[in-house]
């Protein structure tokens, strides 16, 4: 039987953690709760993963009948492991008073939820990090960590994935009184 030789193929694999550097870290100060959000412009921040923007557009939808809100910026991120870029931080500073981030239904969908919803809030935009319920501890563990425990987070059921419309409204309508809370919410 003839000796098979698999050709020498040079691979490089990139490991990339949601884990700021130490010495990169530093604890955000969130930006003021929002004592009135008639006329406050939502803006969105889709991390791509399945029906997060359906939900993220279902919140939105509710908070323009119900408040009084506008439609500010969305911006849809390419993978959910990747920070905000320079460009849709600033389109979500210029021009939404409020932000909702989802969503966190893994480890490292909510890992990058939380940070993304700490870099909209250093920017001076109040912003909740939608997380589904098993992954809130490590949520909150994570912006600890990070020095700032007391981030803004609205916990929806698990799955996200894979549920029918009806359940998607469920949860919009279900996550509405915990967001509405934390954007009002002084923070100390």
């Amino acid at each position: 039987m003839p000796t098979l030789h698999a050709p020498s193929v040079e691979s490089t694999v990139e490991l990339v953690s949601p884990a700021i550097e130490p010495a990169d870290a530093r604890a955000v100060i969130l930006a003021p709760g929002v004592e009135d959000l008639s006329g406050c412009a939502v803006g969105l921040v889709d991390n791509g993963k399945w029906n997060a923007s359906a939900l993220l557009h279902a919140v939105r939808i509710r908070l323009v009948e119900r408040l009084g809100m506008t439609e500010g910026p969305m911006r849809g991120k390419l993978h959910y492991n990747r920070d905000l870029d320079e460009e849709e931080r600033s389109a979500l500073r210029q021009g939404a008073d409020i932000a909702l981030a989802a969503i966190g239904d893994c480890g490292s969908c909510t890992s990058y939820t939380v940070r993304d919803a700490l870099v909209l809030e250093d920017l001076g935009v109040p912003t909740v990090a939608i997380v589904t319920e098993p992954f809130v501890p490590l949520a909150q563990s994570l912006a600890a960590s990070l020095g700032t425990p007391d981030v803004r987070i609205a916990a929806i059921p698990h799955p996200l994935y894979g549920i029918d419309d009806a359940d998607l409204a469920q949860r919009a309508d279900g996550v509405l009184d915990a967001i509405v809370a934390a954007l009002m919410e002084q923070q100390t």
